[in-house]
């Protein structure tokens, strides 16, 4: 047999314990949306994170990318070559410019330098496809902003044959209350059988390099 307390089914229920289901019911319908809301941005982020990779081109190797003219990142640029770290800054950045030989043992390959600030640049690499490495670099091409009130010069470069180039530096020589005296130098250099670049005492007679007109040099702030 089995007794109900009467006194317990008629009390009226407590007005503070109805405040704190509702309160309850409101906190966790509040937390549901908050989540899903949360969860859908997520999911939209994810897919265009996901476009924004897919519209970025991926290149098999580092010559590949070269020959793209793609942007390099520092990883890449540190596992494939021997470059200083002075390059690296939080401003500069590497492209890939041109590549001469590809099917040759030695490929030259040209990464295009830009420091960020005032000077772009490019430095020739004489890369070994064994090592996917290179074996030799130098700088052959500098196009930095000229202060007309101090000395200038400017590097270019061009290439010969798979293992002869030269690089040309034109000098602007200002002296106060003279004319700007333009001078140049021609380097020549040779890529000898183990790769490794080689400067050349005179130029070599099989080479014919474009002639120098001062001429051309001479702008209104030299005069």
């Amino acid at each position: 047999m089995y007794f109900i307390n009467l006194d317990l089914v008629n009390t009226p229920p407590n007005p503070l314990y109805q405040v704190n289901i509702k309160s309850i019911i409101t906190i966790i319908g509040i937390s549901a949306i908050s989540y899903s809301c949360t969860d859908s941005y997520k999911k939209d982020q994810s897919k265009t994170d996901s476009a924004a990779t897919s519209l970025q081109p991926h290149y098999s190797t580092f010559l590949d990318s070269i020959f793209n003219q793609a942007n390099l990142s520092f990883a890449q640029i540190k596992h494939h070559t021997l470059i200083d770290n002075v390059y690296f800054t939080t401003k500069s950045t590497f492209t890939g410019d041109t590549i001469y030989y590809r099917n040759s043992n030695y490929p030259i390959v040209i990464l295009k330098y830009n420091d960020g600030l005032v000077c772009s640049k490019k430095i020739l690499l004489v890369y070994d496809k064994k090592t996917m490495k290179n074996t030799a670099e130098l700088l052959v091409e500098t196009d930095c902003d000229e202060d007309y009130s101090t000395d200038f010069s400017r590097l270019s470069y061009k290439i010969f044959n798979n293992n002869q180039f030269y690089t040309r530096e034109v000098r602007h020589i200002r002296n106060n209350g003279k004319k700007t005296k333009i001078a140049f130098n021609d380097r020549f250099y040779h890529i000898n059988n183990s790769g490794k670049i080689e400067s050349l005492n005179k130029k070599p007679v099989n080479l014919i390099v474009p002639v120098f007109d001062p001429k051309g040099e001479i702008n209104d702030e030299d005069n």
